[in-house]
């Protein structure tokens, strides 16, 4: 799976999301878009996409400069093992 696909597959998990925009150039980028339709992420793949995103609403950001970091969540399932094995 490329990392498109899963930002794909990601974006269709989203809570009241049914479709995608796809700017495709070929149909080998167009083909691979549809194939992420019969995809869906599990739970410890969504954590673990998301544990470490922070959203902000880049246009209206005021705040940019004083932001407070957030800390990463801890991974969890079969990338809680994969983190103990690569240490």
């Amino acid at each position: 799976m490329t990392p498109a696909q899963i930002a794909q597959a990601w974006v269709l998990s989203r809570p009241g999301i049914s479709s995608m925009l796809v700017g495709a150039d070929t149909p080998a980028q167009f083909d691979s878009a549809l194939a992420v339709l019969d995809t869906k992420l599990d739970a410890d793949e969504l954590h673990e996409l998301e544990r470490n995103y922070t959203p902000c609403d880049l246009i209206n950001d005021y705040t940019a400069g004083k932001r407070i970091a957030r800390e990463s969540r801890a991974a969890q399932g079969a990338f809680e093992n994969a983190l103990e094995h690569a240490a």
